[in-house]
């Protein structure tokens, strides 16, 4: 099958969309799949150095090695794709690259320009028989008239909440407009996967139709307890006994950094020889690292690095309210550590018990729809203060109850990457994918002038008549009997 991931951001930036959607790209080719990515041309100085090509080259999918991410973001010809046949015997991963702008305040991220003509040109030399379309951009509505235009099924995957960023950037008076965008982009497709019964039930309340459930794993042989590094933890200034903290993640106003700080501080007042090591860059990093120059930020990691220093932790700490899902939590788990974090996306899927880490209850929004689900997204800017108050407090204290119980902490570690290894074997990701596909081909895709249907709890179209419609809060979405979600053991 050729397949087509169409996204704004991809290796050798680091987010969490980038990861996953190279992750899946090389899981695709393992299957055999032929893979195209569609994104924005890269700005100067963010290839290697070796990087001269200016005609259509070929480079197998990878992993999230550094190398590889690097490796990943090669230039290649924006006119067609070249390569080998989609028998899977030598699937390569292929790219056009299309003009961009680098996105305010991010410098490192881009969206790229409407280029609906040049896809189209390039998809009918090489049609594609499915199309991922991962972000909401120009971009991506430049691919969905391409596809649409040749009658191509289109999937989205809801992967960032951009509506609940703009409060943090004062720009709260257009999240009904950045809503009604993001509704208005994925209602154009077939399907818009997701990666929790949560956030199906969140999006179906607002008017979202056609959204399918995928659960997601994590590479447990990547993150695993087997990369604890003495000499790493040496290096921190913290001793074998004394708890490591960390936090992996982007350094952004929506990030809920404070209550990360308020937290190190109660342990640090107790516990003196312990260590707060922050992972990642982003906007508020220079204002954190001089506030707080007792505090160890390494910057951005991937690979082996990013394990060694997960591993070699003990407390993941993880006060983000603004998440879709949060790959990090898996990570952290994965690689043996006592996680706390709301209990929402990753956490609130993963952390079903106490023994698993600490799921805190999130705060409940003012008003809105996600109030009944005791949602997350968009609390941050409504919630009421007094049980925003009492979460930040209950959030402090279980961060506190692992820094200073050892043995506590070490037991939560190994059922949480016992549980990670159980979803990993679960749940395949690419072959779920696949399946969601091939479903929409058999049922053929929209053609020019022509959009989905309205599902109104009717079986989203493309997959398996008769498959359960599965009601939360206000609306129904679709699951697939033949797409296997994470499962939870207790």
């Amino acid at each position: 099958m050729r397949i087509t991931l169409v996204t704004e951001t991809w290796p050798p930036q680091i987010n969490g969309v980038a990861l996953t959607l190279a992750s899946l790209a090389s899981s695709l080719t393992q299957l055999g799949h032929q893979v195209s990515v569609v994104r924005p041309r890269p700005a100067a100085g963010t290839l290697p150095d070796d990087d001269t090509a200016s005609t259509a080259t070929t480079k197998p999918a990878t992993d999230r090695k550094a190398t590889a991410v690097a490796g990943a973001a090669k230039r290649l010809n924006t006119d067609s794709f070249s390569g080998t046949g989609a028998n899977g015997s030598n699937s390569q991963l292929h790219e056009l690259l299309l003009p961009g702008c680098r996105l305010p305040r991010y410098p490192g991220l881009h969206f790229g320009w409407p280029a609906t003509g040049s896809i189209r040109r390039c998809w009918r030399q090489q049609r594609p028989d499915a199309v991922y379309i991962a972000t909401e951009g120009p971009l991506g509505w430049a691919a969905q008239r391409a596809a649409r235009s040749l009658a191509i099924p289109v999937v989205t995957g809801y992967h960032t909440r951009f509506d609940d960023y703009l409060g943090h950037y004062g720009l709260g008076l257009l999240t009904p407009l950045a809503q009604s965008w993001l509704r208005r982009f994925h209602n154009s497709a077939q399907a818009t996967v997701v990666p929790t019964r949560e956030l199906a039930g969140q999006l179906a309340q607002r008017g979202f139709r056609h959204v399918t459930l995928i659960g997601r794993s994590v590479d447990t042989r990547r993150f695993s307890p087997a990369h604890r590094d003495p000499a790493l933890r040496r290096s921190w200034g913290v001793a074998e006994d004394e708890p490591a903290i960390i936090h992996v993640g982007r350094l952004a106003p929506e990030k809920n950094l404070d209550l990360l700080l308020h937290s190190w501080h109660a342990i640090n007042s107790q516990r003196p020889g312990a260590r707060l090591v922050v992972v990642g860059d982003g906007p508020e990093r220079e204002r954190l690292q001089r506030e707080n120059p007792e505090i160890l930020f390494t910057g951005t990691l991937v690979g082996d690095d990013l394990a060694r220093h997960y591993a070699s932790a003990d407390v993941f700490l993880f006060p983000s309210l603004s998440e879709t899902f949060g790959n990090v939590t898996m990570e952290a788990m994965a690689s043996g550590l006592a996680v706390v974090a709301y209990a929402y996306g990753a956490a609130g899927q993963h952390i079903q018990s106490a023994d698993l880490g600490r799921a805190i209850p999130c705060p409940v929004p003012v008003t809105g729809p996600e109030r009944s689900a005791n949602s997350a997204h968009g609390a941050v800017a409504a919630m009421a203060d007094a049980d925003g108050d009492a979460c930040a407090d209950a959030f402090i204290d279980a961060a506190l109850e692992l820094a200073l119980d050892r043995p506590l902490r070490q037991t939560i570690g190994a059922r949480a990457r016992q549980q990670m290894c159980q979803a990993a074997a679960d749940n395949d990701i690419a072959a779920n994918h696949v399946a969601l596909f091939q479903r929409l081909i058999v049922s053929g895709a929209p053609g020019p002038g022509q959009r989905p249907p309205a599902r109104g709890g009717a079986v989203t179209p493309g997959l398996a008549p008769g498959a359960p419609t599965v009601s939360l809060g206000a609306g129904p979405f679709q699951t697939d009997p033949l797409l296997s979600p994470p499962r939870t053991h207790q």
